[in-house]
């Protein structure tokens, strides 16, 4: 029987199609049992593609075309124990990376469950809103330790206010309660402390603050205590016409001003202190002290009383003068009070001449040495 490469002699077992389809092999049979030569050829091939990322897997899984147990692979007629071992190997060589789908932690071990975008989504919305209340807390707590600084101060303020009132009444009751009454220089300096800018008026008590009914009391109790009841003042006799002419001067003279330049002791019970006296002539001024310059009875000198009230109004002077005390050591207390101020020379300045300032003077309730001329029919309105 006749055989051939084509016709084996099992031909009548195959048919004629599958062994027609079958190629002659070019290459020895034994190349494809050269191992270096396929390592060599799949290195190549690795180096051409680019780099991937491999799929974390338990075990590698079987490559198509391998043979089973005890049998060459015609891929790359390797055993599959020697394959497993190579693939084992290259994987072991390689960095490990971590699967992880969107929204997963990539850190986090691959036995956990992996996060979805939704739910890094609610984390993400979550931390801001902790965040949000954290510096909505830390603003409130900015504000809130504002607002108490601010109340502290102000209740500092209101206690430190009180402290001044509470030492200004403690100072004032201790004036009250120890007059100076040792000597005559200190009388005289005290009249000047509490007369330097006039008299608080007793009759508008409800209408002063706190301190000025303080000073009130205090310089009634010093009449009282200083002056001797029958205490010669000026031209008058009495601790009421002292307290009568304070009054005038001052609802007179708002801004008066006394200021004590010097003292000098004539003999042992009598004294001179030297003064200046500032007063602003006010509209108020001219309707106490000068009454007749705003009369309409004589219409015959209407321009020249609009030119003098002109020439004085809101003018400031300053007087020159002294005033002399006198003391009585046995009782300590002071007999007499003689107060004396050129208010010629100022009045001059301001009117120019001797004749419109003794038509000011003609009927004014002040001389020209600052001595009060009260009359019957002002003396109860000027009071009041």
């Amino acid at each position: 029987m006749s055989s051939s490469i084509f016709h084996p002699p099992n031909a009548h077992l195959l048919s004629d199609g599958i062994i027609g389809s079958v190629s002659a092999r070019t290459k020895s049979y034994r190349s494809a049992f050269d191992t270096r030569q396929r390592v060599g050829e799949r290195a190549m091939f690795t180096a051409s593609k680019p780099p991937q990322a491999p799929v974390a897997q338990p075990f590698p899984e079987p490559t198509v075309g391998t043979a089973p147990s005890g049998k060459l692979s015609p891929d790359i007629g390797l055993t599959p124990s020697t394959e497993r071992k190579r693939k084992i190997q290259q994987l072991s060589e390689q960095p490990k990376i971590h699967s992880f789908t969107a929204g997963s932690n990539p850190s986090s071990p691959q036995g956990e469950a992996p996060v979805t975008c939704i739910q890094r989504f609610k984390q993400s919305s979550t931390v801001e809103k902790i965040q949000r209340e954290l510096r909505r807390k830390k603003q409130a707590r900015y504000r809130k330790k504002q607002s108490d600084h601010m109340m502290n101060l102000e209740k500092e303020n209101e206690q430190l206010q009180q402290e001044v009132e509470r030492l200004k009444r403690r100072r004032f009751s201790t004036t009250m309660a120890f007059p100076p009454r040792e000597n005559l220089w200190s009388a005289a300096l005290e009249y000047f402390r509490l007369f330097r800018h006039g008299l608080q008026e007793p009759k508008m008590m409800s209408l002063l603050s706190g301190e000025d009914k303080i000073q009130s009391r205090v310089q009634m109790a010093f009449f009282q205590s200083t002056m001797a009841p029958d205490v010669v003042f000026n031209a008058d006799q009495g601790i009421d016409k002292m307290i009568q002419y304070w009054n005038f001067l001052s609802y007179a003279f708002k801004d008066m001003k006394i200021e004590l330049k010097c003292m000098m002791q004539e003999n042992e019970d009598s004294l001179v202190a030297t003064s200046v006296t500032s007063v602003t002539i006010s509209e108020q001024t001219l309707l106490a002290v000068f009454p007749h310059l705003s009369n309409e009875d004589t219409p015959e000198l209407d321009e020249t009383k609009v030119l003098l009230r002109q020439a004085l109004v809101n003018q400031r002077i300053t007087m020159l003068g002294s005033i002399r005390f006198e003391w009585d050591a046995i009782n300590g207390q002071v007999t007499s009070v003689s107060i004396e101020s050129d208010m010629l020379t100022p009045m001059l300045h301001l009117l120019g001449n001797l004749e419109d300032v003794s038509r000011v003077f003609a009927d004014a309730l002040l001389s020209l040495d600052f001595q009060w001329r009260p009359k019957a029919n002002n003396l109860s309105g000027n009071n009041q």
